[in-house]
């Protein structure tokens, strides 16, 4: 029970921790992936504001270099393919919304960026002409001051035409051409440069006009607020998740605090019965050893050591049976009840195992070892050193009755007869299987006269 709990415990840790790792990862990871995106936002509005420059600059006929443009295009380009990966990595749905606006609002910039090419276009042309018509005039006037002021009247019109676009100004130009018409073949290259520059001009007028007609600020607005609503949506959900996982690591602290408190229980009960079985084993007037399933020393008593006196101060829990074996062995003779010796016992032997052990030629024990549920072994070792002594000197006074000159015969409480020595068996004539068993009146059945059941008695 202790030991699942343990388990569910762990495991439940180990998913808790892996679901915040997980979790927070991808936080850092979405944030990374929103924090460039942002930055991309404002560079590609950096490039739109800089297309509404050069096209200010270009219409004012101040842009020589068109490098900036080339520039542009490329940026943008760049620009827009890191934005469409990084909008795949935000999350679907609020993706989708983001991803419509941005590819409208890039669709504008393309857009614009088409215009300008053809607005650099017509403005080169319109340039060109400003720039080559005063000395064209020059060479058309030549000696006529009347021809140079109404070309130059001619010219300045259309310079303010191209500056400040305004019909009236285009009617008055107009107007000045067809009179300059009547002054012949003379004036029809200046007219045609005219002519030219009126109509370059008015196609880039319209395609100003259309250029500003497309309204990238409005879409860049639309982009960055569902940009910013993705960002808040995402925002209360990592908020919810939190509060979820902050919810969970509470029931998991207080589910941890329950197990520990049961741990500590457990521990606690498990300490007790470890010190009662201690007492008992100490209270055993028995030597008591237990070994574990790895044939080391879990716990003894006194007794055990006293019975093996040599061990004192060597016996220490973890030590191996091997090493318990090689330290008694040159002390310690076991024999079988038969007294035949027992030799090279090997682990299996040694864990289920009765025997008399013979310690120094002075003790006697009564070994007993039996294997554990778990594998390992318990040994009891019970001292018959009196008992072993007490048969001794029965034996000697076994041996003392079978050499005696005189009849022996020993009987019970009830007279019944128990034993007879050989010398009974010569005088009587009685074998001791005949008399064993019965009463010595058997003595005087009329078999053995009475002087020789006298004498059989002195």
């Amino acid at each position: 029970m202790k030991g699942s709990g343990l388990k569910r415990a762990v495991l439940f840790v180990a998913m808790v921790a892996l679901l915040a790792g997980w979790y927070f990862q991808e936080r850092l990871e979405l944030e990374r992936h929103v924090g460039a995106f942002s930055e991309l936002l404002f560079r590609i509005r950096g490039l739109d504001v800089a297309m509404d420059r050069d096209m200010e600059r270009i219409v004012a006929f101040r842009m020589s270099n068109y490098d900036s443009l080339v520039q542009i295009r490329k940026r943008l380009l760049t620009t827009r393919n890191e934005l469409v990966r990084l909008g795949k990595n935000l999350q679907a749905g609020s993706h989708d919304r983001v991803a419509e606006a941005l590819e409208d609002y890039t669709r504008s910039l393309e857009e614009k960026l088409r215009l300008l090419d053809d607005m650099k276009s017509r403005a080169a042309v319109v340039r060109n002409s400003l720039l080559y018509l005063p000395q064209l005039i020059g060479q058309v006037a030549n000696g006529d001051p009347e021809l140079a002021a109404k070309l130059l009247r001619l010219f300045n019109g259309l310079l303010m035409m191209q500056l400040f676009p305004d019909r009236t100004v285009l009617e008055e130009v107009e107007a000045q051409a067809g009179a300059l018409r009547q002054d012949g073949e003379r004036v029809v290259p200046v007219l045609r440069h005219v002519q030219t520059s009126l109509e370059h001009g008015a196609l880039l007028h319209e395609l100003v006009q259309e250029f500003l007609g497309i309204d990238s600020r409005g879409r860049f607005s639309v982009l960055q607020e569902r940009f910013l609503e993705y960002r808040r949506t995402e925002g209360r959900k990592s908020i919810f998740l939190g509060i979820g996982l902050l919810a969970l690591v509470v029931v998991l602290l207080v589910w941890l605090w329950r197990m520990l408190n049961y741990l500590q229980q457990a521990r606690d009960l498990a300490e007790r019965s470890h010190r009662r079985l201690e007492d008992a084993v100490e209270s055993l007037a028995e030597g008591f050893a237990l070994f574990d399933n790895r044939d080391r020393l879990l716990l003894f008593n006194r007794t055990f050591v006293k019975m093996y006196p040599w061990l004192r101060g060597q016996l220490n829990p973890g030590l191996t049976l091997p090493e318990l074996e090689t330290k008694m062995a040159s002390r310690v003779h076991r024999t079988n009840v038969q007294g035949e010796p027992l030799l090279g016992l090997d682990r299996q032997s040694l864990r289920e195992l009765s025997c008399i052990e013979e310690v120094e030629g002075k003790q006697w024990y009564l070994a007993s070892n039996r294997p554990t549920s778990e594998g390992g072994s318990v040994w009891v070792r019970t001292d018959i050193t009196r008992t072993r002594e007490a048969e001794q000197e029965l034996r000697k006074l076994g041996r003392a009755l079978e050499q005696s000159p005189v009849s022996v015969v020993i009987t019970d409480v009830k007279g019944i007869i128990e034993y007879v020595n050989p010398k009974f068996e010569e005088v009587s004539g009685y074998s001791a299987e005949e008399v064993i068993g019965g009463r010595p009146s058997v003595l005087k059945s009329g078999e053995m006269d009475s002087e020789e059941y006298g004498r059989m008695w002195q």
